[in-house]
Parts: structure tokens; C-alpha cells; sequence
């Protein structure tokens, strides 16, 4: 995909090797950055948030998945203060959160 977009620009390189990897698994990429670059063209998907705008963007992430129950089941044993972080999260709709962060329509 893109040998010649890391020739071009060489800052790109390890990150077009993440990518490279990340297609030959099948998977989706994406990236959240306040300034698109061309590594969004390299992604699946590409999130413009406001500089600054990514702690809300987690905690409405991290919203999305306590609600749907798809925090793993042992996380408390491993995460320092899971319960007050949950109960940070829900102190705003994703709703809130997202504007809080200001994201853009995903590209």
C-alpha cells in the first residue's frame, strides 16, 4: 500500500508499517488526532478531535463500554480505582462527552 508514501514522507515509515500489519490481520484501523495528516489516509477510519479533546473522547469510550458490559470481568483486579472511574464516566452522556471533545464527523 504504501512503500512510496514512507519514501516520501520518512517520519511516516513506522506507521505505515502498524498499518501494513494491522490490514494483513484483517483488522481496522483507527486514528484520533487533532491534526489530519497523512497517516489518515493510510487508516480505515479518521476522528478530528479538539486538541486537548481526548481525555473526553476516553471517558465517553470508556461510557460506551461499561454500558454495554464489555469491560473485562477481572479489570478491578488490575485497575487502580475501576469503580471511581466508572462513576466519572457516567457523569455525562456520550452525548456530552463527544461534544466535549469536540469530534468531527468520522471520515
Amino acid at each position: 500500500m504504501v512503500a512510496e508514501e514512507a519514501a516520501l514522507h520518512p517520519g511516516l515509515s513506522g506507521f505505515v508499517a502498524l498499518a501494513d500489519g494491522i490490514d494483513a490481520l484483517g483488522a481496522r484501523l483507527l486514528l484520533i488526532d487533532p491534526v489530519r495528516h497523512r497517516g489518515a489516509d493510510l487508516c480505515d477510519v479518521y476522528v478530528q478531535v479538539r486538541p486537548g479533546g481526548d481525555a473526553a473522547l476516553a471517558l465517553g469510550v470508556l461510557r460506551w463500554l461499561f454500558e454495554k458490559d464489555r469491560v473485562h470481568p477481572q479489570a478491578a483486579q488490575y485497575c487502580d480505582h475501576l469503580d471511581a472511574l466508572r462513576e466519572r464516566c457516567f457523569e455525562r452522556s456520550i452525548l456530552e462527552w463527544s461534544a466535549l471533545a469536540e469530534i468531527g464527523r468520522a471520515h
